[in-house]
């Protein structure tokens, strides 16, 4: 099928619009259905959030979980987006194009790639050639089987790259949200010997452009220009950015490219797992998924604070979206920002509904042990100090005491400030427990009778 792009054989009306809608327009699809109550988000089994203690950071459910059986029909991958108005949209099959809360469901006329919603609201939709736009106005058709709209596509632009020599193949184009901007990556293989890839990823920003080929220079009209920001044979996961500073994961290993640098740094190195997705604004920082975990990361630092398997994130504003995938919920996480300032180890963990992690029966009975030590040090003191010992035996014991309190004040502080998580404190413990044992057993037998 031959493609037009823009309205008949000139793009540049087109491209006039689409410049609008990365700068002004209102949302594509407007219902007068307005969201449900917000509810408090409880855990799901193998679910865990971190969160800081009396923070202005909460989670709310957006969409609940939807029955697995529901969505064992839909096979493909699921794609996530979200409007202007905090409204989910989730893609299935390729074509498939749902908003649960306005119960809205249609068919896109082409296979997309990827789909994202601009900080303004507007639709963008990619497919493996180009990508493009809902026209609004247009007469809707509805699919025969299913009865939902058909809605049309007007492709802007193919995605950039081209292929240079004829064995070179292109293998894949996928296109990125940014703030104010989208970025596309492209990858391409160079057969030979040793079979080299070439992973591309270009910006596209309203504001720098090109003269079209073919349109008079004298009209003044201008093409948005793809920008090649960036080059590498490694494998690319993961773009991000707002067009001057570009965040690009390579697995576990995430670079800052920023304009007017010559060399790409280091920003943060993922001890474990490869950084499947990010996301980045400026007034909330740099927010990356795993396979199984969110966080937000800054320099070389990082905070995950939420575990679940196969998650997808979108930042809107100060508000983390997150899908998982496996229930195909969407969860949201305001004033996610807030999180930056928590990069470091000390962390306290609470209930999503703000009540404090109990350990239960472990903590009540840990702290009974904690309060016995306490008391039983206190017993020996006393009973050294008023009975008489040969030699410098008192003395002894009554160092060894006083060296079981600052054992026992010297755990204390190191929980309280690395938590339970450093195992190695654990032996402050023993000073006093077998300080209190010996001198049970044996310390008695020493007192001078009479």
């Amino acid at each position: 099928m031959k493609r037009t792009y823009g309205k008949g054989k000139n793009p540049i009306p087109a491209l006039v619009l689409f410049l609008v809608l990365l700068s002004s327009a209102p949302v594509i699809f407007s219902q007068d259905n307005q969201p449900g109550e917000k509810l408090q988000a409880k855990l799901l089994p193998g679910m865990e959030i971190l969160l800081p203690e009396n923070s202005p950071v909460k989670v709310n459910w957006i969409l609940p979980p939807v029955d697995r059986a529901a969505l064992e029909i839909h096979l493909h991958d699921r794609w996530f987006s979200v409007d202007a108005e905090g409204f989910p949209w989730i893609g299935l099959d390729g074509r498939l194009l749902i908003n649960p809360i306005k119960n809205y469901s249609a068919f896109l006329p082409e296979f997309f790639t990827n789909f994202t919603h601009l900080n303004n609201g507007a639709l963008v939709i990619a497919t493996d050639e180009d990508f493009g736009f809902i026209p609004a106005g247009q007469e809707i058709d509805y699919d025969p089987d299913t009865g939902y709209p058909v809605l049309g596509y007007q492709p802007l632009a193919r995605l950039p790259g081209k292929v240079g020599q004829a064995e070179d193949e292109m293998v894949s184009q996928a296109m990125y949200r940014g703030e104010n901007c989208l970025y596309f990556l492209v990858r391409k293989t160079f057969p030979g010997e040793d079979y080299r890839e070439k992973n591309e990823v270009f910006c596209f920003k309203p504001g720098a452009g090109q003269k079209a080929d073919g349109i008079s220079q004298d009209s003044g009209s201008v093409f948005p220009s793809f920008v090649s920001i960036y080059t590498s044979d490694e494998p690319i996961t993961a773009v991000a950015g707002d067009g001057d500073k570009t965040f690009i994961a390579h697995g576990q290993m995430v670079l800052l490219v920023s304009s007017g640098s010559s060399e790409p740094e280091v920003f943060y190195v993922h001890p474990v797992d490869t950084i499947q997705a990010l996301d980045y604004s400026q007034e909330a920082g740099l927010f990356y998924a795993t396979d199984y975990s969110v966080g937000l990361m800054s320099k070389g630092a990082a905070l995950e604070f939420l575990k679940v398997p196969s998650p997808r994130i979108f930042l809107r504003d100060n508000s983390l979206y997150v899908m998982l995938s496996e229930q195909a919920a969407v969860i949201q996480v305001e004033n996610a920002g807030f999180l930056k300032q928590y990069n470091k180890t000390s962390r306290v963990v609470v209930g999503v509904d703000g009540v404090k992690v109990s350990g239960g029966w472990f903590r009540f009975n840990f702290l009974l042990f904690l309060l016995a030590v306490f008391i039983l040090l206190i017993v020996v003191l006393v009973d050294v100090l008023r009975h008489r010992f040969p030699g410098h035996v008192k003395t002894v014991w009554v160092l060894m005491v006083f060296l079981s309190y600052l054992s026992l004040l010297s755990w204390l502080a190191v929980f309280f400030y690395f938590g339970l998580a450093l195992r190695l404190s654990w032996f402050l413990l023993l000073i006093p427990f077998l300080v209190i044992l010996v001198y049970l057993l044996s310390g008695r037998k020493q007192k001078i009778k009479g």
